[in-house]
């Protein structure tokens, strides 16, 4: 598993813009069955990429603006995912990449970036690894760190509408 942690590799002062993000080249994270907690790891796929260009992967940490490359030398296979040639500035084993920010602090979110070697193609996803989340009955309410010194945070609910007709909410 690739960990991202921002003390566990260097940083490079690149940094990607998500709104010249690639139209129509999708990038979703796929939370992978396990441990819930500290491990949490996902598998990367991408739609709408070609299929022979020769990609890069960079996280982002939630507290900085730059990003740090975790692997290099990575194709998308025919199901989408990200699979690694073994090759580039950053080899990673041969097969399916599996992604993962290590150690991470509750509610902080960490974005993902699939870009190309030349810049021309980009595509973002970010989770939220370890949520803060609160349930009660059909009421959930959950918060995203928003500032750097995690001193502000986003807060999210789910929107259900009542209908007058009806006496259950609508979704």
């Amino acid at each position: 598993m690739l960990c991202a942690a921002g003390a566990l590799l260097a940083h490079d002062e690149t940094s990607f813009d998500k709104r010249r993000a690639t139209p129509g080249v999708k990038l979703e994270l796929v939370e992978l069955a396990g441990a819930r907690d500290e491990a949490v790891s996902y598998q990367a796929r991408a739609t709408g990429a070609p299929r022979d260009a020769e990609f890069e992967v960079w996280a982002r940490d939630w507290r900085s603006a730059y990003s740090t490359e975790i692997a290099s030398g990575v194709r998308i296979d025919d199901a989408g995912r990200l699979v690694s040639t073994g090759q580039g500035d950053r080899p990673q084993p041969k097969g399916v990449i599996t992604l993962g920010p290590g150690a991470y602090p509750r509610g902080a979110p960490w974005e993902v970036v699939l870009a190309s070697a030349d810049r021309k193609i980009t595509a973002f996803a970010q989770v939220v690894p370890r949520p803060i989340r609160v349930v009660s009955g059909a009421c959930v309410v959950s918060l995203q760190i928003a500032s750097p010194r995690a001193d502000r945070f986003l807060a999210f609910a789910p929107v259900t509408m009542w209908s007058s007709s009806r006496a259950r909410p609508v979704v």
